[in-house]
């Protein structure tokens, strides 16, 4: 009987310390899919929280290549076949959540954790070759309280999606290129 009573009392101790969301933030997902030819949905999903404190996220985001960009707003950038694709295509962008929006951003209430979602629907140029297309995350800032933070590079590396292709079946030569047929 001691037994089960120490078990238990561990147990509810290391399940008391597994649900603390003391500044939780972290991917849970992401996805990319080809809609057709030139058409991709990439998907980023990611929750936030705080114990103690209420927390602001972005509620807008942009691609990485627009000039100016308010600082409160994700940024996102593409790869195409594993480089950064500064010029390549269109896209829209928009974050969905169930928080509520409060002076433009994303609002998390302390002791809460929320659910973000990005959607990115990507067309590429039509004359582009078949290549495969990544999304990734460049800046994600939010606010505990009023103080201002970003996540860093090591947090930013886990919000990239897999690669789709794209443009599948478009061989044709771009202009000041040489392609070789492989026997």
């Amino acid at each position: 009987m001691k037994k089960i009573s120490i078990f238990i009392g561990v147990f509810i101790t290391a399940l008391s310390l597994t649900t603390s969301i003391s500044e939780a933030y972290f991917t849970t997902g992401q996805t990319a899919k080809s809609i057709n030819s030139q058409n991709a949905l990439f998907t980023i999903s990611y929750k936030f929280g705080h114990d103690d404190k209420d927390m602001y996220l972005p509620a807008t985001a942009f691609r990485n290549d627009v000039t100016s960009v308010d600082s409160t707003a994700l940024t996102y950038g593409l790869y195409e076949n594993g480089d950064e694709a500064k010029e390549t295509g269109v896209t829209q962008a928009v974050i969905i959540s169930k928080a509520p929006v409060v002076d433009g951003m994303y609002k998390i209430a302390k002791g809460t954790v929320e659910t973000f979602t990005l959607l990115v629907l990507f067309t590429t140029n039509e004359d582009e070759l078949e290549a495969d297309y990544a999304l990734h995350v460049d800046a994600l800032p939010f606010s505990v309280e009023k103080d201002a933070q970003q996540l860093n590079p090591s947090e930013l590396q886990y919000y990239t999606t897999n690669e789709t292709e794209l443009n599948t079946g478009n061989y044709k030569e771009k202009e000041g290129t040489e392609t070789q047929e492989i026997d």
